[in-house]
This record gives structure tokens, C-alpha cells and sequence, in this order.
């Protein structure tokens, strides 16, 4: 049986495929282990190395959560815009450059 909390369901946005698309690449999180993000009909993946690749659901600008495990993604951008890197929360920050 579920019972429900008090907290809050996150707030979930949803963005087009071509918004989503800034973010698409391979993000070095270290030597051998990268985060291939995709877009497939307006969602976006997040796929670590030898794992299967999960839908991330935006909550706010460039910050995104996974509903399969407590984890989430927030997406840097530098001064003209672009997403340069991110940082996974997962059991601590994990940040990564995009490739």
C-alpha cells in the first residue's frame, strides 16, 4: 500500500524537442565514464556508461529529475548561452564537461 506525504510533487515542464536539443552531447564525468544525453519525441535521456538510457523530466531551467532513482541533473551554460557542462546529484555532486 502507498501512503501519500506531505511534501510537494515536483513541478514537471515540458519543453519541445527543439529546446531540448541544447542539451544533447556526452559529458565527460571521468576517465571511461561519460553521460550521453538524447532527445527522443520530446523528452530528453540521460545514459551513464554501461547503464540503460532513463528519461530526465525538467522542473525548472536546465535542471532536470529522474523518476527511476533519486537523482537529479542541472545543466551550466556560459556567458553566450550554450550548455558547457552539468552536475549529477546522486549520492553527493558529480559534475562533468561536455565533450
Amino acid at each position: 500500500p502507498a501512503k501519500r506525504g506531505n511534501e510537494r510533487a515536483p513541478a514537471i515542464q515540458f519543453p519541445n524537442a527543439k529546446l531540448l536539443e541544447a542539451y544533447a552531447g556526452s559529458y565527460k564525468l571521468a576517465p571511461g565514464k561519460t553521460i550521453k544525453v538524447t532527445v527522443r519525441a520530446n523528452t530528453l535521456y540521460a545514459q551513464l556508461s554501461d547503464q540503460p538510457a532513463f528519461p530526465v523530466f525538467q522542473t525548472k531551467d536546465d535542471r532536470f529529475i529522474y523518476f527511476v532513482v533519486d537523482a537529479a541533473i542541472a545543466f551550466e551554460r556560459d556567458s553566450n548561452d550554450q550548455v558547457t557542462g552539468l552536475t549529477l546529484h546522486q549520492n553527493g555532486e558529480h559534475r562533468a564537461v561536455r565533450e
